[in-house]
């Protein structure tokens, strides 16, 4: 592992504790300074100028990475590397100022490239090191140069030449040193397989260069081309291990060169030295820097690839989203969609966004026209402000959901203009900077009748336990009453006249008589059943019901044409036939008729109805039919709901439902035709009873059992 502060990832210019400061400024003097001497060992044209100065790319790889701090140490590291070389100590000063110049002047250039990276991982790093890097190193070459001549080390006849082996050995220091310690950290991760490659790929290397740069070892052939039998290890570097692979390889390579080239081996040995020394200087260069720009183009291409990978990845990852999102909307639209219960989401500005199937059905409205539109069209016109209020005062709350209002207190409005009394509970949402209301609510008008219904049916059996409390105590003064009149009429000395006032108070009072028996009848049901003409229980129920018929003045016409006893219950019977007329009473305006017709029948339901001896064949047909104004086509279907009236409010819309269960109850039928047109309107129920209801019906069930 490579601490902290020697990572050239650490972010320089930082101001680091002294502790620090003072072991990288060791570090980079140590290092330089041992740089400069091996440098010096092998000169080419003088004692202080070599074809490659790898202090250049020490110097300018410390400032990179760990800030201008680093000056002082390059300046003690140049001076202490020439007072040592046998030149004036001045000159070793203007020597080591212009190496450090230069280093500062290259990072100074490189961190004011754009998007510059030290540790090269594009090509454009690469080239702006490359190009700014040797571009600074003129600095050191003209005032080293300038200042070995002015001291009369060197004449000013050689200054070019001398200027340009010292640009280039500096340039080269650049580009071989350089890169080498700002990605070396990268080989540290190296790990299996890839360290054993990267051993044998060095040793090749290295085994390779000796081959071409030392004659002695076998080739015996000194030509310029074989030098670049190397170049196949620096791709193998580059492509395998990137800009540190190639740096390490480079590196090795110029190292075996620069010392075979010194010690009068390899194919850069020259007559003239610095033609020699131009020679090797270019083929690093050209071994180094191809090196780098192809490990800079493989870490972008696997950068891309990578990049791509990741994109196709999130690709497939948004693909599995989008269908999870869509599942998981098609799930809950299929919840919403079946929910017995309206869902309705407005905005902020109460326009409904979302209108559910049981919504449309509820509010007889389609989606396609409630959505967009204002939540008020669907709100009664008096609770308009109340709803506004209360969700601004939700929305003020912040609570998510809570119930409306008291259920007793808010009614629906029907897209035809019919009000009906709802429950609902709201919920608030925000959804991308916009807030959205749910509503969901539940039309109650079926169990709002049925509440209204069993208060009226409770009140009706309190009527009818206080008249049948009332019919049981007229019972007894009327006996008295009766044969009191019976004595009176047996008076041998009563007038004819009185004779007959009491013969009419003897009807009437026989006639209150029979009342009390009917209203004792209606509630005191019988929990056996009987046999029973129904012809004599229609006369009973139209005797009691003769005051009402009276007073609407209808005509009632009678045809009894059968007088067959059916088994069942007398009670409930009467409780149907008194419905029955009751209604067609109210339907028929005065002066209107009303015909009953009593004959036998068959259940051609029944397969057993083929044989007339079987019992559940033959039966009794009661039809009731009237002149009234008649019932329209589309109540025809629901006349026999719960609830259903045509009444308003009126009736209570269980008279017909509890009739067909009665009805059914006894294995019977109740059929229903009727006409509103103008000239013959009206209405006809028939109802057919099996002579042995009970017996029909308790059958039926066992054989469904």
């Amino acid at each position: 592992m490579v601490p902290s502060f020697l990572d050239p990832r650490h972010r320089p210019f930082d101001t680091p504790v002294r502790s620090v400061l003072f072991i990288r400024l060791t570090l980079v003097f140590a290092a330089y300074f041992l740089a400069g001497r091996i440098g010096l060992a092998v000169p080419f044209t003088s004692a202080n100028v070599s074809p490659v100065w790898p202090p250049a790319g020490i110097a300018l790889a410390a400032v990179l990475v760990w800030g201008y701090q680093m000056w002082p140490a390059v300046l003690l590291g140049a001076f202490l590397v020439n007072f040592f070389s046998p030149i004036p100590h001045a000159a070793a000063f203007g020597i080591a100022l212009g190496n450090t110049c230069s280093a500062l002047v290259a990072a100074w250039l490189l961190r004011r490239t754009p998007g510059f990276r030290p540790a090269l991982p594009r090509l454009q790093d690469v080239f702006a090191l490359v190009l700014l890097g040797a571009l600074s190193t003129t600095v050191a070459a003209t005032i080293g140069v300038t200042t070995l001549n002015a001291a009369g080390v060197r004449p000013w006849s050689g200054f070019i030449s001398a200027w340009l082996i010292w640009w280039l050995g500096d340039a080269m220091g650049v580009v071989v040193i350089a890169p080498l310690i700002l990605s070396f950290s990268r080989l540290a991760r190296l790990h299996g397989e890839l360290r054993l490659e990267f051993a044998g790929l060095v040793s090749a290397a290295f085994g390779v260069s000796f081959l071409v740069f030392d004659h002695r070892l076998g080739l015996g052939v000194a030509d310029n081309v074989l030098a670049f039998m190397v170049f196949p290890f620096v791709i193998w570097a580059a492509i395998r291990f990137g800009i540190a692979g190639s740096a390490v390889v480079s590196a090795l390579v110029a190292g075996v060169a620069i010392w075979a080239t010194a010690a009068g081996l390899g194919p850069f040995v020259q007559p003239n030295p610095i033609r020699g020394a131009t020679l090797l200087q270019v083929f690093l260069g050209v071994i180094s820097v191809s090196g780098l720009a192809l490990a800079a183009v493989s870490a972008e291409r696997e950068a891309v690839e990578s990049a791509l990978q990741t994109v196709q990845e999130l690709a497939r990852w948004r693909e599995r989203a989008e269908k999870a999102l869509r599942s998981s909307e098609q799930r809950l639209s299929g919840i919403v969609n079946s929910a017995m219960d309206a869902i309705i989401t407005v905005d902020r500005l109460q326009r409904v966004v979302l209108f559910n199937s049981a919504a449309e059905r509820i509010f007889r409205c389609p989606a396609a026209d409630a959505i967009g539109r204002d939540l008020d069209h669907f709100i009664p016109a008096r609770f308009r402000d109340a709803h506004r209020h209360h969700i601004q005062s939700f929305d003020e709350t912040g609570v998510t959901t809570r119930s409306m209002y008291s259920p007793r207190a808010l009614f629906g409005l029907r897209s035809d203009g019919e009000e009906f009394p709802i429950e609902a509970t709201i919920s608030q949402v925000e959804s991308e900077g916009q807030k959205l209301y749910t509503v969901i609510l539940r039309d109650v008008t079926l169990r709002r009748q049925a509440e209204e219904a069993l208060v009226k049916s409770e009140k009706l059996a309190s009527a009818g336990r206080l008249a049948a409390t009332i019919a049981h105590e007229i019972n007894n003064p009327l006996a008295a009453v009766t044969n009191l009149l019976y004595l009176a009429r047996c008076e041998e000395n009563l007038p004819e006249a009185a004779r007959q006032r009491l013969q009419l108070a003897d009807t009437e009072l026989r006639r209150v008589a029979h009342i009390t028996k009917q209203t004792l009848g209606f509630y005191r049901d019988e929990s056996a059943p009987v046999r029973f003409d129904p012809a004599e229980l229609l006369d009973d129920v139209l005797a009691l019901l003769e005051t009402r018929v009276k007073a609407r003045e209808v005509a009632v016409e009678k045809r009894y044409r059968a007088h067959l006893h059916v088994l069942g219950s007398q009670g409930e019977i009467r409780q149907v036939f008194s419905n029955v007329i009751s209604n067609a009473i109210e339907a028929v305006q005065p002066g209107g008729r009303l015909h009953i017709k009593v004959s036998s029948s068959r259940d051609w339901r029944s397969p057993a109805s083929c044989d007339w001896r079987s019992p559940a064949g033959p039966g009794v047909r009661i039809s009731f039919a009237d002149t009234g104004h008649g019932i329209a086509p589309e109540n025809l279907e629901r006349i026999f709901e719960p609830f259903f009236t045509t009444k308003k409010d009126a009736g209570t819309g269980l008279g017909l439902w509890v009739c067909r269960q009665i009805v059914d109850k006894h294995g019977g039928s109740i059929r229903l035709r009727s006409r509103t047109t103008p000239l013959r309107p009206g209405t006809v129920f028939s109802i057919f009873l099996p002579v042995a209801a009970v017996f029909e019906n308790k059958k039926r069930v066992a054989n469904q059992s």
